[in-house]
């Protein structure tokens, strides 16, 4: 051991300062949760814009019949087009992000049975999207397309699709305007639905106050899974 705290005393001012680098490079990237290379968004990329920070309450439907009840804080940050999730489990505390299509899962060995749905890249990633779409003006601006193949009806509304890619489209209510309904296509498909919508004081932001997640099942009929009750925290 001595031998080696020798060697280490004994290294070049050049190697001292090419280790010093490397190590700070090191504790960045685990502190900002990214990889090298890879299109996460770290924390150093967050500095300069204030996040809207929300409480949520969620209820999830169990099989037994009874519901859970859990919490989640959330950052957002719509220049950025991030979102920083953090839930405190009886299992642990789990953190994990959507980065416009960058999604970064919790870092745990042991996750909770109500994992698939609280931790679903799916819903993460629609629930930003909903944050944002009615965020950006895009309300007024959505073109939304409303001819049969591209509208959707739930209990009795219409909804034309906006946007979508191959995992989330957005749609539009034909009624309120409002960008306020995601459907998801992956290992499970949901519905994720916003409604009761508040605009912060002294911003341009709309944000719905409830969120439901439903389960589209065969036919095109949904089980109510989840709902998100949301409450700003600060602006």
């Amino acid at each position: 051991m001595n031998k080696f705290i020798t060697g280490k005393i004994k290294m070049s001012n050049q190697n001292i300062k090419i280790a010093t680098v490397v190590i700070i490079a090191a504790v960045t990237i685990a502190f900002c949760g990214c990889r090298p290379g890879g299109q996460s968004k770290s924390r150093l990329d967050l500095k300069n814009e204030m996040p809207v920070k929300l409480s949520c309450v969620i209820a999830i439907d169990q099989p037994d019949g009874s519901k859970y009840f859990t919490k989640q804080k959330q950052l957002l940050y719509p220049e950025q087009k991030t979102l920083l999730f953090s839930a405190e489990e009886p299992e642990a505390v789990f953190k994990w992000s959507v980065a416009g299509s960058s999604y970064n899962q919790p870092k745990s060995a042991k996750l909770p049975p109500r994992a698939e749905l609280m931790f679903s890249r799916e819903i993460s990633t629609a629930l930003l999207e909903l944050y944002l779409a009615n965020t950006t003006g895009s309300i007024q601006t959505a073109g939304a397309d409303f001819s049969p193949e591209a509208t959707i009806n739930i209990d009795g509304q219409i909804y034309g699709r906006v946007s979508g890619d191959k995992s989330i489209e957005l749609y539009q209510n034909r009624q309120s305007k409002k960008i306020d309904t995601a459907k998801t296509t992956g290992k499970i498909s949901y519905i994720i639905q916003g409604y009761n919508y508040h605009k912060i004081e002294n911003s341009e932001i709309i944000l719905p106050t409830k969120i439901d997640v439903f389960v589209l099942k065969a036919g095109q009929n949904k089980q109510f899974a989840a709902q998100f009750s949301i409450f700003v925290e600060k602006f």
